[in-house]
């Protein structure tokens, strides 16, 4: 994972301001050590099901403060939204896709489906 550790904690911080139930993953290039470059690419269940628009941008603005302005996409879903889990590895997605060690935040736990 091509993350510095500042990174993902201002990830999971920044995250966690907004809804301390969410489950964090990532996906895309930055998964890859052996890749160069690349967006931030984020993938984030959330309990939250209104205002997911104003939520993203406070997220995407704490992040921005704490580690720079970069390229940082979020798919923010509602865990009750049918395509909650399954959207980011739907069928023609080649990248992995990695949760933010979840035992680092002991107080986000994942579901278990």
């Amino acid at each position: 994972m091509r993350l510095t550790e500042k990174e993902k904690t201002a990830i999971r911080e920044s995250i966690r301001e907004e809804d301390s139930t969410a489950e964090i993953f990532l996906l895309g290039s930055r998964v890859d050590d052996t890749r160069r470059g690349g967006d931030i690419d984020l993938y984030i269940e959330t309990g939250l099901d209104e205002n997911l628009l104003k939520h993203k941008a406070r997220i995407l603005s704490r992040l921005w403060e704490q580690i720079g302005a970069q390229r940082i996409d979020i798919i923010l879903k509602p865990r009750n939204s049918p395509h909650a889990r399954h959207s980011p590895r739907g069928e023609g997605h080649r990248d992995p896709l990695v949760m933010l060690e979840p035992a680092a935040m002991p107080h986000i736990q994942p579901t278990r489906h």
